[in-house]
């Protein structure tokens, strides 16, 4: 037993002497310190930088090991890439009308750069509150103020576009409540060819009256509409959706209605009808064609897109996108 603890005191003894020898060497500069290199990932030619390991660990007492920088090429410490925000650039604007909440809005731009705009003020029919469409133009400089200028027109109006003639001239299309027909909608027409911001430039007409479309006309009041236009000659034309059973003939589908001519004489416009409607002896059916949108050929050929609901014999239980052409 007594031989045993000798002997563990002597080898304890030894292995003290030998790890004091080593250390005072390393201190000494006497061991060179072997520091671990990190070399970047390589792929397809490319240089990756590795990611910066976090480990303290020495290679030998007393000497610590320096912390690697991630590389794109050996010994080169990669930049760290700087993001700069881009100076925000001031715009001049205007708020064309601050007092009154507005919807339906169109812009257009004549050939000499001056804008046109046609809005309607979304507010409600108390006998107080504004309920029309607004015409506003201004020639230059248009983030001034002063420099617009316009007119009103129609009450209860629930929908305004906006179209120019190559020569600058402005025509809408607007639609009320209708005064001809209770329940129903009436649609004017109403154009102005010089000196636009004097209301006794502008002629108007009621055009079309439709009835029985509330069911589809949900949410349009305040989206803005593309089924007014005019043609390469600058003639007004448009589509609306009819489902007028109280009057004789039942006036059922989506129609386009023309002008040549004098448009504000509601005698000049026809219209015919574009979409499927079946009437039989005990079968009626008819296609629904909504949020239509028109535009031209450059030969004045139409061409529109609306959201079609087909005939029950065609499947019609959905809306499915629908392109004509007339």
């Amino acid at each position: 037993m007594i031989h045993k603890i000798v002997l563990t005191i002597a080898l304890l003894a030894l292995i003290s002497l030998f790890w004091s020898a080593k250390v005072t060497n390393a201190q000494s500069g006497a061991t060179q310190t072997t520091n671990t290199l990190f070399l970047p990932l390589v792929s397809n030619s490319k240089v990756e930088p590795t990611t910066t390991p976090t480990t303290t660990a020495t290679t030998q007492p007393g000497v610590p090991t320096a912390t690697p920088t991630a590389t794109t090429e050996l010994g080169a410490p990669t930049a760290t890439p700087t993001t700069i925000a881009p100076t925000p650039v001031a715009r001049p604007a205007i708020f064309v009308d601050t007092q009154w909440k507005t919807s339906s809005a169109g812009m257009a731009v004549d050939a000499q750069g001056g804008l046109h705009m046609a809005y309607r003020y979304y507010e409600p029919n108390d006998g107080q509150s504004p309920t029309g469409a607004v015409y506003v133009t201004c020639p230059a400089a248009c983030e001034v103020e002063s420099n617009w200028a316009g007119v009103s027109m129609g009450e209860a109006v629930s929908e305004v576009q906006l179209a120019l003639t190559t020569a600058g001239q402005p025509r809408l299309l607007y639609r009320t409540t209708s005064t001809v027909q209770n329940g129903g909608n009436d649609y004017h027409y109403a154009e102005c060819n010089a000196d636009c911001a004097n209301p006794a430039n502008w002629a108007s007409t009621i055009v079309v009256t439709n009835f029985g479309t509330s069911l589809f006309d949900i949410g349009e009041d305040n989206l803005p509409q593309r089924y007014f236009a005019l043609d390469p000659q600058g003639r007004p034309r448009f589509l609306y959706l009819d489902r007028n059973y109280p009057i004789e003939p039942d006036h059922y589908g989506l129609f386009y209605v023309t002008c040549e001519t004098d448009c504000t004489t509601a005698a000049n416009w026809s219209q015919a009808l574009v979409s499927q409607v079946v009437k039989e002896e005990f079968f009626f059916d008819w296609e629904v064609i909504m949020f239509t949108a028109l535009t031209f050929t450059s030969s004045g050929q139409p061409r529109f897109i609306g959201e079609l609901i087909p005939l029950a014999e065609q499947g019609g239980a959905g809306d499915s996108p629908l392109l004509l052409c007339l």
